[in-house]
């Protein structure tokens, strides 16, 4: 969320907003990685699987693995989204929940993929 401002005040013309504060400040080291690097990092540590493993399971070749998760991880390549669909399936999340900027939203959209999850296996028997 951010605090807009009418600064200067300016009678005669349309009004000038100006961004004056943001509700939850950013670090530096988040503002240089995306969501999802961040958001792929913590849920793949969650899940107790390694580069390499959540790599092979998405079917990237095992030799090149590794690097390729760790080169999302950190930012430097943004993989295509059929891509994160397939990380979304193996961690578990919907794939909307790696781009989510908020905690909060990112916490929401983990718990209405669960909650769809159990719905469907419900269904299902």
């Amino acid at each position: 969320m951010v605090f807009l401002a009418h600064y200067p005040p300016n009678q005669s013309s349309s009004p000038n907003w100006t961004v004056v504060a943001f509700l939850r400040p950013l670090s530096s080291a988040a503002l240089e990685r995306s969501p999802l690097a961040l958001r792929l990092r913590e849920m793949r540590l969650i899940k107790e699987l390694s580069q390499r493993e959540l790599g092979i399971r998405i079917g990237i070749d095992p030799s090149v693995s590794s690097a390729r998760i760790n080169q999302y991880e950190r930012g430097k390549n943004e993989p295509g989204f059929a891509v994160v669909k397939l990380m979304a399936e193996v961690l578990g999340v919907p794939a909307a929940y790696f781009y989510a900027e908020d905690d909060e939203l990112a916490e929401l959209i983990r718990r209405y993929g669960l909650q769809r999850t159990k719905a469907d296996s419900d269904s299902l028997g």
